[in-house]
């Protein structure tokens, strides 16, 4: 990822210590890079001075929420439902088994993962996963 050869402005509001989930830290740090480099790829055609990549964390009830917005087109209406599919990209040399591969994996953990066009321009993705309850520490004789 070379976000500053593609002129991209990196915004990160992470939430330190909002919530403790259960999971395969590699497997969530392929997730989250994959939204990232899909969203860089579509700011390719935005004007440098637009470029803007939002990366938040927040804890939202009994969920972690995780959300990578980026300013570029937006994706077409009519196939924002099949993103997700195995298979379907809106890349010329895309392969369309990323956002497959982040959805099973997500889900695999308990979560959801989710699209939506930005008002603003642009497009968000945003997974949740639930909190894992801490256990209360044992009493002390």
């Amino acid at each position: 990822l070379d976000i500053d050869a593609r002129e991209v402005r990196v915004v990160a509001r992470l939430a330190a210590g909002a919530a403790v989930v259960e999971a395969d830290r590699v497997q969530l740090q392929q997730v989250v890079l994959n939204l990232i480099t899909n969203a860089l790829d579509a700011m390719a055609q935005t004007p440098p001075a637009q470029r803007e990549l939002i990366v938040t964390s927040y804890r939202e009830q009994d969920n972690v929420v995780v959300s990578v917005q980026d300013h570029g087109a937006g994706i077409p209406a009519d196939v924002l439902g099949q993103v997700f599919e195995p298979f379907f990209t809106t890349k010329e040399d895309g392969m369309g088994m990323g956002l497959a591969i982040c959805r099973s994996i997500i889900e695999a953990h308990g979560g959801t993962l989710e699209v939506r066009n930005r008002r603003s321009g642009g497009s968000e993705f945003m997974f949740r996963l639930p909190v894992c309850e801490m256990l209360p520490a044992a009493a002390e004789p």
